[in-house]
């Protein structure tokens, strides 16, 4: 399967419009199963319920790719993304971020 994730802040104004359409259109060309995870939370976290979902299925093989919209839709700190990289290479996860032009390969 595939999880794409999508994560806005807390704001009320904040939205996901920017990226559901790419991120739709991104799926629907997929052969793979999507599943989406979603939060409404800081990036400056990483305690996240439905990051924490989506970590939890990678760890157990569910997922063989991420597809997210841009990088700080994960995380805002380089250290928080470079744990997060490492992990997702270690499970041998690609990762995609439509616009920031990652078709990431896992070892």
């Amino acid at each position: 399967m595939v999880g794409n994730y999508l994560r806005v802040g807390r704001a009320k104004c904040q939205e996901t419009r920017n990226e559901t359409p790419d991120l739709q259109t991104w799926a629907k060309a997929q052969p793979e199963d999507v599943v989406w995870y979603r939060d409404r939370f800081s990036g400056t976290t990483m305690e996240r319920p439905g990051l924490k979902r989506l970590l939890a299925d990678v760890r157990c093989g569910k997922d063989s790719k991420v597809c997210i919209w841009r990088l700080d839709r994960l995380g805002r700190t380089v250290k928080d993304l470079t744990g997060l990289f490492e992990e997702l290479v270690t499970c041998k996860i690609n990762l995609i971020s439509l616009k920031d032009g990652i078709p990431q390969r896992a070892a």
